[in-house]
């Protein structure tokens, strides 16, 4: 008599899990995909940046600005600084205020210069007219006369 092995694949039963072993399995995975949504919400809130216009150009880097050469359109000293080191500065705009005493005095001193420019000028004026009063005087009294003949 022969003995034949008989190969059976036996399996064993599965038996469906319980439903609170199942939730104590899907706890942790739920509980990371909501902490996932809230910090992707916070982030977006408080951390993106939105969206530039469409005529800005976003770029990282440095930059290096050229230095300006200003200068006032006259001296003094200053009195008040308007812009720092940084701040943006457009065409025409006020950087520095300054003290316009010494301007005002040498307009001052300008404008009485002017005042005794005009009285030499018109004292020059009135010799004038008196010497050609006198010249006119003169040149009457000059006159060869004519004598009259008996």
């Amino acid at each position: 008599m022969s003995t034949q092995a008989v190969e059976t694949n036996i399996q064993p039963e599965t038996t469906p899990e319980p439903p609170a072993k199942r939730r104590r399995r899907l706890l942790p995975l739920l509980i990371v995909l909501v902490l996932a949504a809230a910090t992707f919400g916070a982030w977006k809130l408080y951390f993106s940046r939105p969206e530039p216009p469409a005529n800005v150009v976003t770029l990282s880097g440095r930059i290096e600005g050229d230095d300006s050469a200003i200068s006032p359109r006259t001296t003094g000293r200053i009195l008040e600084i308007r812009y720092r080191e940084g701040d943006i500065v457009r065409a025409g705009d006020v950087i520095a205020v300054l003290d316009d005493q010494q301007v005002r005095a040498r307009e001052d001193q300008a404008k009485a210069s002017l005042l005794q420019a005009e009285a030499r000028l018109h004292s020059a004026q009135q010799a004038i007219g008196m010497f050609q009063e006198q010249l006119k005087q003169w040149k009457r009294s000059r006159k060869p006369r004519r004598r009259k003949r008996p």
